[in-house]
């Protein structure tokens, strides 16, 4: 409840607030027209509510008597109105001065009044709300201050906002609102008239509706077909996923398998391979031997036809033994008895003058044999040291045969190891644990990886040590043969490692495998197989052979042998290149020591002189140059074939070799023959005959051109 005062300081009647609100209501109802939107009042409305209320201050002084409170119980103590109960002694509350609620009403609420009315209340909670939003703006301006210290809290600040809207009343603005006058009736407009639809634009509205939905069906389709779709291929890279785990375990244990077999033949054969180098260097021993002791009865048969029509020389035509290479720590002292021995021969071979002059018993004796012996080749060993050598050679084959005597795994013992044959008349197939198996499973299963590990040249490298273990005990300087097996060397179409590497290379024998290499080419160094053999097994060997002296310059037979190997090896590695160059060196290199032995015996003075008068002089001076031509120089233009023109070393050697053999050994002797009248002229046809123009020098030529000629000399 609150009290209303008159102008004139009297006490009206009691009124609430809410009778307030009625006359507000009231007055808008009547002056509408007069309200603004905005809610203030307009000065007609004003001027008429002074009227009112002093026409009802008028008429409530009438109704009093004059007076407000006048009453039979009332009496006045002067002009000034005392209250409605002036007989009271109690004082008014705000009478009461100096209790110090003033000072501090700040903080203990003193100056508050409680709210009295629903509007009262409201308008008190507003106030209570605008305060707490200045103290919270005035609260955020001051800790901005403070920004550069501290950071601004957002979140603090949201929840701080949220809690204010959380206090706001509802029906506030609803209030409001309200309060504000009502806008002046206007009626709704009526709608403009509308054609019915006909049946052609409903038709074609269903229709433009119909082809919505189907689009929209169609549209979902396509995404459950394509969600079906990326379902499956999700299945099916499931499935190729889990396959690839399979296959790579598969394929993991598989190659685990392949390395640990391939480690277990790589300590093999190097446990084997000292045992198999021992006994290749005792079968060339036998070889050089073999070759000293047929040289050496060669030399001595030429010594006497010279001592017959050119003396005694006073050195062998025989030359030393070249000096081998230093030996290693292992070699050293399994060399050290055959090195001796051959030191001994050297040092025991006897000077030709120690056989005396031509007419001595011993070269009578020598002469004698010859003849007996003509039937017999010359370039054989005698029957003795054939026997001997057969023995030795059996030794070393029992030795090479217990090397492997404690080998049973068929895998272990030939990189081709076959199954036997189910009928005599079918084919063995391989043995599924051998090399040439397992490596032929590698290229058919996992072609990428076994080109990119160079499988072939891997299998090459094992191959190796089985062609040295097939060849060891074959003899390259005798004539080929059609089986491995025997002494005798056999062509390299002959060994079973040739024939398999070959079944094992070639393209064409791929038809069992699944991925094969494109036609005319081979995956993984496969066409490399023979050339990596033929380098690092067949050229050393025979380079060995001449490097050791076991070649015979002189023999025909070791000749052909030699260079039917050399010639099958040119078809494999390059002509040209430094191995096969190197080769043809070695060997041209035993021709110039017997030709510089040759030279240096007819060189100088005789040490014994010939008889000047020998029915058998003219017989040994056509022999000694028969032999020359049909022996060293004949076998000496076979090798020029296999010199290389772009290899100048090689070459120049040949050359020189040639010319010094024609004009410094061939040259006085067919000039003797020719002025004893036994076949001079036909000696030097033959020579121009078997020497080709372009491998002598134009003045050794035009000698032996004139000689034929019977130009002057």
């Amino acid at each position: 409840m609150a009290m209303q005062i008159d102008d004139d300081g009297a006490d009206a009647a009691p009124r609430d607030y809410d009778d307030a609100d009625d006359d507000q209501s009231l007055a808008r109802t009547k002056f509408s027209a007069d309200f603004a939107h905005d809610g203030i009042p307009s000065e007609s409305v004003i001027r008429a509510a002074k009227e009112k209320r002093a026409r009802m201050r008028k008429e409530l002084l009438e109704r009093n008597g004059g007076g407000f409170g006048a009453g039979d119980d009332f009496i006045s103590l002067g002009d000034d109105y005392q209250g409605p109960h002036p007989e009271s002694r109690l004082q008014r509350e705000e009478d009461e001065y100096g209790d110090g609620e003033e000072e501090y009403a700040e903080y203990t609420g003193a100056t508050e009044r409680i709210p009295i009315g629903k509007k009262a209340e409201q308008e008190y909670k507003l106030q209570q709300r605008r305060e707490m939003q200045e103290a919270l703006t005035d609260g955020r301006s001051d800790y901005a201050g403070l920004a550069d210290d501290h950071e601004v809290d957002e979140d603090e600040e949201e929840w701080e906002r949220a809690q204010l809207r959380r206090t706001e009343m509802p029906g506030i603005k609803q209030k409001q609102q309200e309060h504000r006058e009502k806008s002046p009736y206007r009626p709704a407009e009526i709608p403009l008239t509308a054609p019915l639809p006909t049946m052609t634009s409903a038709s074609a509205r269903l229709a433009r509706k119909m082809r919505e939905l189907e689009e929209s069906a169609e549209a979902h389709a396509t995404v459950v077909e394509d969600a079906d779709k990326g379902l499956e291929a999700l299945l099916q890279g499931e499935k190729e996923n889990k396959e690839e785990v399979v296959e790579a375990e598969e394929k993991e244990s598989w190659f685990r398998e392949l390395e640990q077999f391939v480690t277990s033949l790589a300590g093999f054969m190097e446990a084997k391979a000292p045992r198999i180098d021992d006994v290749e260097r005792d079968y060339v021993d036998m070889l050089v031997e073999r070759t000293r002791l047929v040289q050496r009865a060669r030399a001595k048969r030429m010594e006497d036809e010279l001592a017959l029509f050119w003396g005694v020389p006073s050195s062998s035509v025989l030359p030393p033994l070249p000096k081998t290479g230093e030996p290693d720590d292992q070699q050293r002292q399994q060399q050290q008895q055959t090195e001796q021995q051959q030191t001994d021969d050297l040092q025991l071979e006897p000077s030709p003058m120690e056989d005396g002059d031509f007419n001595s018993a011993v070269r009578l004796q020598r002469q004698s044999d010859a003849a007996l012996m003509a039937q017999v080749d010359a370039d054989e060993l005698s029957a003795s040291d054939a026997a001997a050598f057969e023995v030795a050679w059996r030794a070393l084959s029992d030795r090479l045969s217990s090397a492997l005597s404690d080998v049973k795994a068929p895998e272990y013992l030939d990189v081709a190891a076959r199954l036997p044959a189910s009928s005599p008349s079918s084919e063995p197939s391989l043995h599924p644990r051998s090399v040439v198996s397992r490596f032929s499973e590698w290229r058919r299963r996992y072609p990428l990886e076994y080109a990119q590990a160079w499988g072939g040249l891997a299998i090459a490298s094992i191959w190796e040590f089985y062609a040295r273990l097939e060849m060891a005990l074959s003899d390259p300087l005798l004539p080929s043969s059609s089986s491995s097996s025997s002494k005798g060397g056999a062509g390299l179409e002959h060994y079973r490692w040739h024939r398999e590497a070959i079944v094992y290379a070639e393209p064409s024998h791929h038809d069992d495998d699944d991925v094969a290499a494109p036609e005319g080419e081979a995956a993984g160094g496969d066409d490399e197989i023979l050339l990596t053999i033929v380098q690092n097994v067949v050229l050393p060997r025979l380079t060995t052979l001449a490097e050791r002296a076991a070649y015979d310059p002189w023999d025909k037979k070791q000749t052909q042998a030699v260079l039917r190997g050399v010639q099958e090896a040119s078809y494999v590695v390059d002509k040209a290149g430094v191995r096969f160059q190197t080769l043809i060196t070695s060997y041209l290199g035993l021709f110039r020591q017997h030709t510089t032995a040759l030279v240096e015996s007819m060189a100088g003075p005789p040490g014994l002189a010939a008889p000047s008068i020998h029915p058998s002089t003219p017989a040994a001076l056509t022999g000694f140059v028969r032999r020359l031509i049909t022996t060293l120089l004949t076998n000496l233009v076979s090798w020029s074939r296999h010199v290389s023109p772009g290899w100048h070393g090689a070459r120049t050697e040949l050359l020189g070799l040639i010319d010094d053999l024609l004009g410094r050994v061939l040259w006085p002797l067919v000039v003797r023959a020719k002025g004893f009248g036994v076949g001079g002229a036909e000696a030097a046809q033959r020579v121009l005959e078997l020497v080709p123009h372009h491998l002598v020098s134009p003045d050794v030529w035009a000698r032996w051109k004139a000689l034929v000629d019977n130009a002057p000399l």
